[in-house]
């Protein structure tokens, strides 16, 4: 028996690409409605409230599944819905012994952490702001800082010419805080409308956290008295009128906040996984609530209540929604039928474009759906051997049959496509 091996090249690449595009296809379509879960603490009932983002609509409820009628649930929630606390003459509002003023409840700040924030590739181009302009504003430098392996560089933007001087200064400046070269991980907050500037936070190569500012376009670098024993996987600069905190770091096992005493603060996650969990961080006078979410739409949510000095005070799990677990274990069950595995071009907590195998949810269904697809397949093609036996059929196409059975319905397309794979032999008459 001879093989046609030639046309094994074309089925492969059409395999490859049809274990990406038939799943991804399959799953587009099918894609349901959105239903979210999240959450916000009240002050007013010291509970939660839940946010259901259902098909029909938004809702608001207790974690009983007693619905509030928004105008009551927004008046619960006064420091998140504060312009209609003001619009009802709400203020100074009166809660747990302290009174709050409208400036006050303004003064709040919400951040966000997931894994394709956090394992985006480091860039070492950074505009580095006058952190006491001349003006009320803030504009963007006239030239870029580069970190290189030994040393910082300023390049102006319209010339392209090296900032000789500066670069020189800002070097000398970071080696006399310590900075061993080169810089590991760094950010900035280019934000213009930011009402102040801390700069830069970086680690250098022996795990240091230091913090680079430009005033009056001198440098001022420092030591933050922080090392770390891995380089942290995200750091931001986060500037806000709270001024609890002007960053965050994510490290493998957790995140901290750096605050304006040189302290990390961390955040109490009860488990943390940086290429699965996704954090919302809502930091409010009186308490601040953590909303913590999987990947995995069908894992439930946890929200965190911490306290001004971010201690934990009461906790709650929330479940996914019902139908969202049925659709998604109905979508699953019809992905296992298409294929065996898919193919993923992108990965949130892995940076470019890269191959990765997604095996079937249910192996069981792929494997039945795989046998299918090889008998569909024989029976489509028997017309090519009119006179042979299904034995010897099957002796004969053999290596189509495996790649079948192996690839499922990719695998049936491409050999249709492309096959057969066997030089077809002259037939024998079948014998009884």
């Amino acid at each position: 028996m001879h093989f046609r091996f030639f046309r094994l090249l074309p089925i492969f690449l059409t395999i490859v690409v049809l274990t990406w595009f038939v799943p991804k296809t399959y799953l587009r379509i099918t894609k349901g409605e959105r239903w979210s879960v999240t959450g916000q603490y009240s002050c007013i009932t010291n509970d939660f409230v839940i946010w259901d983002s259902r098909p029909s609509g938004f809702v608001f409820r207790d974690r009983n599944g007693k619905e509030y009628p928004p105008v009551v649930a927004r008046r619960l929630m006064p420091f998140v819905f504060y312009s209609d606390v003001l619009r009802h003459n709400g203020f100074p509002l009166k809660v747990h012994g302290r009174s709050f003023s409208y400036q006050d409840a303004v003064k709040n700040h919400v951040f966000r952490i997931s894994p394709s924030l956090l394992f985006a590739q480091h860039r070492p181009l950074h505009f580095l702001l006058e952190s006491a302009p001349a003006t009320v504003g803030f504009v963007l430098p006239e030239s870029i800082m580069v970190l290189d392996n030994d040393k910082v560089r300023f390049i102006a933007c319209k010339s392209g010419e090296l900032r000789q001087e500066k670069s020189v200064a800002f070097t000398k400046e970071m080696q006399r805080a310590g900075v061993v070269f080169p810089i590991l991980v760094s950010a900035t907050n280019n934000n213009t409308r930011k009402k102040f500037d801390e700069g830069m936070l970086f680690v250098d190569s022996e795990g240091k956290l230091f913090q680079l500012k430009q005033i009056k376009e001198k440098p001022v670098c420092r030591f933050l008295n922080h090392k770390f024993a891995k380089p942290p996987l995200f750091i931001s600069v986060d500037e806000n009128i709270k001024k609890d905190y002007y960053g965050q770091i994510v490290t493998e096992d957790g995140v901290y906040l750096v605050s304006y005493d040189e302290k990390l603060i961390r955040l109490p996650l009860p488990s943390y996984d940086p290429s699965k969990t996704l954090l919302k961080v809502w930091n409010k006078p009186l308490y601040q609530t953590l909303v913590v979410k999987d990947v995995d739409i069908r894992k439930p949510t946890e929200l965190i209540v911490v306290d001004e000095a971010w201690q934990v005070t009461t906790t709650h799990s929330e479940p996914c929604p019902e139908p969202v677990i049925s659709r998604s274990k109905w979508v699953g069950y019809g992905l296992s039928l298409l294929a065996p595995f898919r193919l993923k071009t992108h990965l949130p907590y892995q940076t470019a474009t890269i191959l990765s195998v997604d095996p079937a949810p249910s192996l069981f269904l792929a494997i039945v759906a795989c046998l299918f697809f090889a008998a569909l397949y024989l029976f489509v093609t028997r017309h090519f051997y009119p006179g042979y036996s299904l034995t010897r059929r099957i002796r004969h196409q053999a290596l189509e049959v495996a790649i079948i059975v192996f690839f499922g319905l990719p695998g049936m397309i491409a050999t249709l496509i492309f096959g057969p794979l066997a030089a077809k032999a002259t037939a024998a008459p079948q014998t009884s």
